[in-house]
């Protein structure tokens, strides 16, 4: 950890400068940027800062679960969709059984049912 010089800067300074650096560094060395400026600020100025940090964490944690919500609803329409048209496929295929199935108590020849319906025959003995 590198050592600061001793530097009279308001607390927007050190607020911006937190924001900039709790998003650039890893976490265990926020927890020793937190202990260092315990023991080199004043109370009020501590009691700020500190403030900013919990802000910061609470704000990085609202963001991290919006975007683990969005990828979980991302994930559910996609299964969704899926299961739709799974459900849109059965639906066709039983409608194109039933029109074979007519046409065939019709007369026509089941080569030709097929050929049309594009339905093999054991989906038509079915």
């Amino acid at each position: 950890m590198p050592k600061f010089a001793k530097i009279d800067i308001g607390i927007e300074h050190i607020e911006l400068i937190l924001c900039y650096t709790l998003t650039r560094i890893k976490q265990d060395d926020i927890i020793e940027v937190e202990k260092l400026l315990q023991s080199k600020l004043n109370p009020k100025k501590r009691e700020n800062v500190m403030k900013s940090i919990a802000h910061h964490w609470i704000q990085q944690g609202k963001e991290e679960a919006r975007e683990e919500a969005k990828a979980e609803a991302v994930k559910l329409v996609n299964i969704k969709m899926q299961k739709e048209k799974v459900m849109m496929t059965k639906k066709m295929q039983e409608e194109k059984i039933t029109m074979a199935k007519k046409m065939l108590k019709e007369g026509i020849p089941l080569e030709s049912v097929i050929k049309i319906t594009e339905l093999s025959k054991a989906d038509l003995e079915r």
